[in-house]
């Protein structure tokens, strides 16, 4: 008989409903969402620091253009780890945010980075703001300088959302 996950922890099926939530959020505009099947996996343990993975099959490069979704594929499988399952709820929402944003960005390029921010999600597989430094960048010419350091992914977000609207033409970007 399958045994639940203690009341804190959140199953793959839970896990896999913010995903669906998220995915709806994000592309909420776009008519090619509702032609998308989607499947999730719970796997013990995916590829180093990897905590959830979308992948499709490379016939169809997934194109976006902000939150309007132009080209996408037919079929999504969402792996999802064990550890990621492990953390809380608001880390779990972010990461399958990162993950929805894959469904038209499939690079963490400029774009995902700015719907990223927008909307809440992570903006790497392995950033949850817990003991890592943020480093904002600005671009100058060709090179990108460190303008601020933050303790937390959040703090660092707030600030280059502030600094986007006030600078729209300047280029930001996170380290971690």
């Amino acid at each position: 008989m399958p045994t639940s996950p203690p009341s804190d922890r959140l199953s793959g099926e839970e896990a896999f409903e913010l995903f669906l939530s998220a995915a709806k959020m994000v592309w909420r505009h776009s008519k090619l969402l509702t032609q998308i099947t989607f499947h999730y996996e719970v796997k013990p343990m995916l590829d180093r620091d990897v905590r959830a993975q979308l992948l499709w099959k490379k016939d169809v490069r997934p194109r976006a253009s902000e939150d309007a979704l132009l080209d996408a594929a037919k079929e999504y499988w969402l792996l999802i780890s064990e550890r990621l399952l492990e953390e809380p709820k608001d880390v779990v929402r972010q990461v399958m945010i990162h993950e929805a944003l894959h469904i038209g960005y499939p690079s963490h390029n400029k774009g995902f980075r700015r719907m990223a921010v927008k909307y809440g999600g992570t903006l790497t597989e392995k950033s949850t703001g817990k003991d890592e430094p943020f480093e904002v960048q600005r671009k100058d010419g060709s090179r990108y300088k460190t303008i601020k350091t933050f303790e937390t992914e959040r703090d660092a977000k707030h600030f280059v959302e502030k600094e986007q609207k006030e600078h729209p033409e300047d280029d930001y970007r996170m380290i971690f």
